[in-house]
Order: structure tokens, then C-alpha cells, then sequence
């Protein structure tokens, strides 16, 4: 709590956060500045990553779970 607290007493006197601004600069991407740019590139890169990651974990316990199914129709003759 207190750390928000000064956040918002640092952001009030002026003193801006890096990150809080450049996340600011970047709502019309038109007058980005470069690095805001590479930054925002950079991040997209690696939630495209995380998610293909996400979607091979998850179709791999689908092709599982499909794989214990078929053995179960098998044994029960179904």
C-alpha cells in the first residue's frame, strides 16, 4: 500500500515512471518514439510466444486424453 502511495505522490510531483509513460506515449502508435516501438514489438513477440507455448501444452493433453479414450472403447468393444 505504501508503495502506491509514493507511486502516486512521485507521479503527481512529475517524476513519471518509465514504463507507465512510455505505455502512455504508446495509445496513438503513430508518434511513438523508436523505442517504444522495439518495446512494444518485443512484448508482442513474447506473448506470441507464451500463447503457441499455451497451445501445444494444451493440444498435447487433448491428443492424451483422446489416446485413453480410444483405449477404453477398445477394451470395452465399443
Amino acid at each position: 500500500m505504501a508503495s502506491c502511495i509514493s507511486h502516486h505522490q512521485c507521479w503527481a510531483h512529475g517524476v513519471e515512471d518509465d514504463t507507465l509513460v512510455l505505455l502512455e506515449k504508446l495509445k496513438n502508435p503513430l508518434n511513438a518514439p523508436p523505442t517504444g516501438l522495439r518495446w512494444m514489438k518485443s512484448r508482442m513477440e513474447s506473448l506470441l510466444e507464451e500463447q503457441d507455448e499455451g497451445i501445444q501444452d494444451k493440444m498435447a493433453e487433448v491428443k492424451m486424453y483422446t489416446d485413453m479414450l480410444e483405449k477404453l472403447k477398445r477394451a470395452n468393444g465399443v
